[in-house]
């Protein structure tokens, strides 16, 4: 079916396709703390293996709810040096 001719049958039905909603990112700034300075200067490029470790967390939708990850990764190597998950995504994960 077209997409011209999928509207055309929802207009006659009265019906309405549902917007997408805005999603809320995980961070919420604390205005009271200081900043912590950019130490790799957004260089993400390490010349010897230990030099330069970065963290991430994603949240991951499961059917028993949100699960969020943390993980290290050695920019020498790229690879995972330690990966943790929970429910919450506080300090303790962190």
């Amino acid at each position: 079916m077209s997409e011209k001719t999928l509207a055309e049958s929802m207009r006659r039905q009265g019906l309405a396709a549902r917007r997408a909603g805005h999603r809320g990112g995980l961070t919420r700034q604390d205005k009271t703390v200081p900043v912590f300075p950019d130490l790799l200067r957004r260089d993400f490029n390490a010349d010897r293996p230990n030099s330069h470790w970065v963290g991430d967390m994603t949240e991951i939708p499961t059917t028993a709810g949100k699960l969020y990850l943390a993980t290290v990764i050695d920019l020498y190597s790229r690879r995972l040096l330690g990966a943790t998950t929970r429910a919450h995504p506080d300090a303790a994960l962190a």
